[in-house]
């Protein structure tokens, strides 16, 4: 109770309040606010904090107070002023009747609190607490950056120098925090300084960094790099060396293609003192957080004895790549005989033999006691076998992914070597057989495309969609941009309509005038499908965009490998790294304005339709 009397008489919480909660309510954060709803009487809106649609909806319908955590104010803020944009002046105020912004579970910088000021015309007050303690420090909007507040009723705050322990007036000292809740003084683990009457947190004691006799804050570095246009996300972080106050500064961020370190380092030193520059940049595919968006502990990669069953992996594949040489695979999708097979194919019997036992140990194929078929039509099963024994000998080869590892994507082998027709041919082959035409159809059901529809395709294939509609609706118009170097020749249907000027081609995509965008095996291209927003501005209002992959897993679940994993490989040696599984894409999507309307996942592969709208 003593928590819920905190935001009643110190953050102002009141019966007159509808409180919006888009924060996992099992978080210490999400619960403070709650005991504070029930005891002032104020009206309680949960929404999980992905259905950032619905969040914003409470928004418009009335909410006067908003708990948020910096990744959905973040979120939040960039979805609004997108709209903002398309809208254009004279719309209806995006939450007329908010009045607290409060921010919790991680700091405020200053980009983040201008951003969701403009964005919703209130700017960010602030919360500080632990799980022990709930809220103990808040702040009204306008604080400085990274300030935390002042303490709340009932709660005591000092600062202990590090090396004395004794305390100091401003600091920099280790917060500790004494409430009427719990006696005592209760050591939080952060430095922090008092600046202007306000508490700033430097960061966890064992993140705060020492350079000579001054004290440098992860987290100010980090609000300067996430202030380049480039940059997606940034964690800042001490290199410990061996003598103290020599410490190190390491910046990991994810970063556009077009960023890299000696631009960030550049932007660094003109927005820093010399001394809070990070010595050195990494770039990163991605960071981890948790659920309420805190940097979470980095990975700590280990073997596991699954890497000895690795080991001897390649000859499952290798044994699949031989029985399609000798012309095998017809006659296993038939379920024949061993003597019929051998008769087939010329082989010696035993042989053969010990070969198709060996298969069927592994999972290759069916001895036919039991149930089942290949998933795909033969032809297709033999086009993707194909396709991986060629793969395997050049572009995912251990060669080529040590060099990738060495290189970085940008400058992997495969952007030098000079493309044969004979792999487009078995790249085509394997993308564009029955399953991918079931699909497009499949997608266009999907998109109900009304008479006249104009469809942009960014795609990897000969415009699939597009010939689709052509060929159902000889009104409709649209554009086609190819993208990836093994993208095939566009179909003979689609060459004759961009030729009768009913498709326009090329990288320079329409703004505002298409009903449906369709990214078909592009969505990891960072130049071509990757680009969320620029997609979703293409559509009119009320458009949708579908995304058709085949290399799409929906992750890891609980450690065990997921299906489609090992596509990452391709990503990484031939195609494009952006949105490897099925929730960097859905994440992607909600941060670039849009709501998902629904995911259509294949049983048994990494293949989906995920299809999206612009955010209500």
């Amino acid at each position: 109770m003593s928590e819920a009397r905190r935001y009643r008489d110190g953050v102002g919480l009141t019966t007159e309040d509808v409180l919006l909660l888009p924060i996992p309510l099992s978080h210490a954060y999400a619960l403070g606010w709650l005991c504070g709803a029930l005891l002032t009487g104020a009206a309680i809106r949960p929404v999980p904090p992905t259905a950032l649609g619905e969040a914003a909806r409470e928004l418009a319908a009335g909410a006067t107070v908003v708990a948020l955590v910096p990744t959905t104010a973040r979120l939040l803020a960039t979805r609004q002023r997108l709209r903002a944009r398309r809208a254009g002046p004279g719309a209806a105020p995006p939450a007329p009747r908010l009045r607290i912004a409060m921010t919790g579970a991680g700091p405020v910088d200053g980009p983040l609190d201008a951003l969701f000021g403009e964005a919703y015309g209130v700017g960010l007050a602030r919360n500080y607490g632990s799980t022990a303690l709930g809220a103990v420090l808040s702040g009204p909007a306008g604080l400085p950056p990274l300030c935390a507040g002042t303490p709340l009723p009932g709660v005591d705050i000092r600062l202990l120098d590090r090396t004395t322990h004794a305390e100091t007036a401003d600091g920099p000292g280790i917060l500790q925090i004494r409430s009427d809740a719990l006696p005592g003084w209760h050591d939080t683990g952060d430095l922090a300084v008092r600046e202007h009457g306000h508490l700033r947190v430097l960061g966890r004691e064992g993140t705060a960094v020492r350079r000579g006799a001054r004290w440098v804050a992860p987290l100010e570095i980090e609000s300067v790099l996430r202030a380049h246009a480039g940059v997606r996300d940034v964690r800042v972080a001490a290199r410990r060396r061996a003598h103290d106050g020599e410490d190190g500064l390491v910046a990991e961020v994810v970063a556009d293609d077009g960023t890299d370190t000696d631009e960030l380092r550049a932007h660094a030193a003109r927005h820093l003192a010399p001394h809070k520059v990070p010595d050195t940049f990494v770039l990163r595919a991605a960071l981890p957080r948790t659920a309420v968006g805190k940097a979470a502990a980095p990975a700590r990669y280990r073997l596991t004895p699954r890497a000895l069953r690795a080991a001897r992996a390649y000859k499952a594949s290798e044994l699949l790549f031989a029985l399609h040489d000798l012309g095998a695979l017809t006659a296993l999708a038939e379920g024949s005989e061993l003597a019929d097979i051998s008769a087939e194919t010329g082989c010696d019997t035993r042989a053969l033999e010990l070969l198709l036992d060996t298969a069927a140990a592994l999972g290759l194929v069916s001895t036919g006691l039991e149930p089942g078929g290949p998933a795909v039509p033969i032809d297709e099963l033999a086009a993707f076998v194909e396709l991986e024994k060629r793969l395997s000998r050049d572009l995912v080869s251990r060669e080529a992914l040590a060099a990738v590892a060495r290189t970085g994507v940008r400058h992997r082998p495969f952007e030098q070597w000079s493309l044969d027709a004979e792999l487009v041919r078995l790249y085509q082959g394997a993308m564009g057989g029955p399953s991918a035409r079931a699909r497009s159809a499949l997608g266009l059901r999907l998109l109900r495309p009304r008479p006249g529809t104009r469809l942009v395709e960014i795609t990897a294939g000969p415009g699939r969609y597009l010939e689709r509609l052509l060929a159902a609706d000889p009104t409709a118009t649209g554009h086609l941009w190819q993208t990836g170097r093994l993208a095939g020749p566009v179909s003979e249907p689609v060459r004759a309509a961009v030729a009768a000027g009913l498709i326009t081609t090329g990288p320079e995509l329409p703004s505002g005038d298409a009903d449906a965008c369709v990214v078909a095996n592009g969505i990891h291209d960072p130049t071509g499908g990757a680009r969320l927003a620029p997609l979703l501005r293409t559509l009119k209002p009320g458009g949708r965009l579908l995304v058709d992959d085949l290399f799409l897993p929906s992750g890891t679940p609980d450690g065990e490998p997921g299906e489609g994993a090992e596509l990452a490989l391709d990503w990484l040696t031939h195609g494009g790294t952006h949105w490897p599984t099925l929730a960097a894409l859905t994440a992607g999507l909600t941060e670039a304005g849009a709501d998902l309307v629904r995911d259509l996942p294949f049983e048994g592969s990494p293949c989906h339709l995920v299809l999206a709208k612009e955010a209500d």
